[in-house]
């Protein structure tokens, strides 16, 4: 139905607990653009919300950073051209920042 979305999370943030449509991985940074690609154009969700840790406290270091240049476009694997921006969120919350989520 209307406003399904998935989320991509970092098992160090504030999204590392279980729930449905969530997807739980050591780093957000280890799934591909690709992967939202498959998701949204199999009509899966119809958003994916990407929630890793703290900006300040990537607990793989540069995360957030290689996640939001993939989304930019910017680093390798880019963001596919036909996927709209407008479908994607980007969280960085600790575990202790849940209601950022």
């Amino acid at each position: 139905g209307p406003g399904r979305v998935m989320t991509i999370a970092c098992k160090h943030g504030a999204a590392a607990a279980a729930a449905p449509g969530r997807v739980i991985l050591p780093c957000v940074a280890m799934a591909p653009p690709s992967l939202f690609d498959f998701i949204l154009s199999r009509d899966l969700a119809e958003g994916v919300c990407i929630a890793g840790c703290a900006e300040r406290d990537c607990f793989n270091r540069l995360g957030g950073t290689w996640t939001e240049a993939r989304i930019a476009r910017t680093r390798d694997p880019f963001l596919r051209a036909r996927v709209s921006r407008d479908r994607l969120r980007t969280v960085w919350a600790g575990p202790t920042e849940g209601a950022r989520l």
